[in-house]
């Protein structure tokens, strides 16, 4: 299972831009999610298409499953087809 935190931003024209951020520490507190986010906006240190990121929307962490399955159909004892199912599934928690 992956877990990542997702930093939600708006820029300056007003869209909305994700900085995900790969296997964080556990546990992490959206007080501790604000101050990185505020950091960032004061450092001005991204700038997107759309100009600078200029305001914290949100921070959220998401976990993310991949269940794969191989299936092997054959008919009268000769391999048909093998066929890979693949499910992903994702939980989001927006950090309060």
């Amino acid at each position: 299972m992956e877990q990542t935190l997702e930093l939600v931003f708006k820029n300056a024209e007003g869209d909305t831009k994700v900085i995900t951020v790969t296997d964080p520490r556990e546990g992490i507190t959206a007080e501790e999610a604000r101050t990185a986010m505020e950091a960032i906006l004061a450092a001005n240190v991204i700038e997107t298409s759309g100009g600078d990121l200029v305001e914290i929307v949100e921070a959220r962490t998401a976990m993310e499953a991949i269940l794969a399955a191989n299936v092997i159909e054959t008919s009268g004892g000769d391999l048909v087809e093998i066929v890979e199912a693949r499910l992903r599934v994702t939980q989001l928690t927006v950090l309060q």
